[in-house]
């Protein structure tokens, strides 16, 4: 595990509500040995209280999979204060850290915090290239998150299994590439009132709206996206 700090602030998704003025500005990763699954948990602040959180989600997705951490390789840092290591005790979970100046000894979620800002890079510019007016830095959080998503749901490997597919212990029986979308591209979001059980959109006002793919939800199903809208600035899930 080890934490990504960025300089420019990124959108906290809302599905509901008035907008906060909080922003994402760093994450904290994490990379399983076993499977190679990448876990990314956005974060407000780089506190030990949030990071403790997000190891506590980290270990609901394992828990989920009927799957244990064991044990954590990390940086110093964060990762030394007194609250982080008795909740480690607390799990009975081993922690190892690297050497001063010896990030190598940590070098799977290195390559991971490599691989992570840079295929979050390409999806950002090409959306902001592809689409100037509406997609900007502020996304960064999103292209993270779709960064993990593609490699945990898309890389194959010798034996053709993805890193999602051994987490959960089972087969792949096919790659989910129809429910992969370019990132950040335009999605036309039906009127709630054309498909809702008395519902009525008068003959000359439009029966869709435009917005944002920002990737899959992680609350549904896979087939479940996530849309921004230009208007209200919430994010729903569709």
């Amino acid at each position: 595990m080890d934490q990504i700090v960025s300089a420019q602030p990124g959108l906290v998704p809302q599905m509901s509500g008035k907008l906060t003025r909080e922003r994402i500005w760093g994450a904290t990763c994490f990379v399983d040995h076993v499977s190679d699954f990448i876990y990314v948990h956005l974060m407000k602040s780089l506190t030990t209280e949030d990071t403790i959180t997000a190891k506590r989600a980290f270990e609901k997705l394992f828990h989920h999979a009927n799957r244990k951490v064991k044990s954590y390789r990390a940086d110093n840092g964060r990762f030394q204060d007194k609250e982080w290591l008795e909740n480690c005790n607390l799990q009975q979970q081993k922690i190892t850290f690297c050497g001063v100046g010896h990030h190598s000894q940590n070098g799977k979620i290195e390559a991971k915090n490599k691989y992570l800002p840079l295929t979050a890079r390409t999806l950002l510019l090409h959306g902001m290239r592809m689409w100037p007016e509406m997609i900007s830095t502020y996304l960064w959080p999103f292209a993270m998150k779709a960064a993990a998503d593609r490699h945990n749901s898309l890389h194959l490997d010798e034996d053709g299994r993805t890193p999602e597919s051994k987490l959960h212990g089972l087969p792949v029986e096919e790659i989910p590439v129809k429910t992969f979308h370019t990132l950040f591209c335009p999605v036309f979001v039906l009127d709630s009132r054309a498909h809702l059980a008395g519902g009525k959109v008068l003959k000359w006002e439009p029966r869709a709206r435009c917005g944002v793919y920002l990737g899959h939800s992680p609350l549904h199903a896979g087939s479940v996206a996530l849309v921004f809208n230009p208007v209200t600035g919430l994010v729903s899930h569709l």
